[in-house]
């Protein structure tokens, strides 16, 4: 990088640090810029957003880029409110969201929308399993309800908190799925789960360390029928240093002291360990780099367990 690009690419950081902090991105969004700012400081900061599509001006003056706003988990001032805490944490290791409530139903349905297209790709790629889903930590059920939207003998449970299920159970609505969507308030440490055809553990193994992701995958094992699949989906590819998934990393630390991103071979040993053979691995076509869903099988002569 040259020193040019260098002195770019630091000014832009810092304006829309500046930009946050100040409020001047949330008063943009509310169609007014905060009275206590310069205005000259203001057209320059914004001049700098500009140069990267993240404000327009026109006519009316500033206008803030839509996908800046309402995005669900990736809203500018969601996102600002994890990585501002960045300085704290390397000093103290301090977390941002650690035994908070991380989704609302707005949230949620947010996300849904974000993965809507790698849910439909994975739920073709699988193709029907004819029983039972599990969705534990489902969040959105973004996964699952794209799976059952192409296997008509299915039927998804949905564990997950009682304020994240409205925003799934209103995804089911939406998509006519309702009747074949059940929600069940809980922890997916201590609820126990149905039998399923199929477990869906998707955007969860993040959150956790490398002993509660095995104990995880091993709960999620012992609740398929013979011959039956865990999919796990995740953040799970990536080369070392690329920028999106350093990024992300440093996020989920950001999160829960024992967030990171789980390569898919350490993922398949805890399916092995688990009593799993790992069948694929599937990448994602998404916005998110190095998603991909691993698929492992139970055993077809191993007696149910419970």
């Amino acid at each position: 990088m040259s020193h040019v690009r260098l002195n770019t690419e630091l000014t832009f950081v810092y304006a829309v640090h500046a930009a946050v902090s100040t409020g001047l991105l949330e008063g943009l969004a509310r169609g007014a810029v905060p009275q206590e700012l310069d205005p000259g400081v203001v057209d320059r900061v914004l001049d700098v957003l500009a140069s990267r599509g993240w404000v327009r001006h026109d006519e009316g003056g500033w206008v803030v880029a839509p996908w800046l706003v309402g995005a669900g988990p990736f809203d500018i001032g969601r996102m600002a409110g994890i990585l501002g805490h960045t300085d704290r944490a390397l000093r103290d290791g301090g977390t941002v969201m650690r035994g908070e409530v991380r989704h609302t139903a707005d949230v949620v349905r947010g996300l849904a929308r974000m993965l809507a297209r790698p849910a439909e790709h994975l739920a073709r790629e699988l193709g029907p399993c004819g029983g039972t889903v599990v969705d534990v930590g489902c969040g959105a059920a973004s996964w699952s309800l794209a799976m059952l939207g192409n296997d008509p003998e299915a039927r998804v449970v949905g564990l997950d908190r009682d304020t994240v299920l409205v925003g799934a159970r209103a995804e089911a609505v939406e998509r006519g799925l309702a009747a074949r969507f059940t929600g069940l308030p809980g922890s997916f440490w201590e609820t126990p789960f149905p039998r399923a055809r199929r477990v869906v553990l998707a955007n969860v193994v993040h959150l956790l360390g490398p002993t509660a992701g095995a104990a995880l995958v091993a709960r999620c094992a012992a609740a398929l029928e013979p011959g039956g699949e865990l999919v796990v989906v995740d953040v799970l590819e990536g080369r070392p240093h690329d920028a999106d998934v350093a990024a992300y990393a440093l996020q989920l630390r950001l999160r829960e002291p024992t967030g990171t991103v789980h390569t898919a071979e350490t993922v398949g040993h805890w399916c092995a360990d688990a009593g799993l053979g790992v069948t694929r691995v599937i990448p994602l076509r998404a916005d998110i780099a190095g998603l991909a869903a691993l698929v492992a099988q139970s055993s077809t002569t191993n007696p149910s367990r419970t």
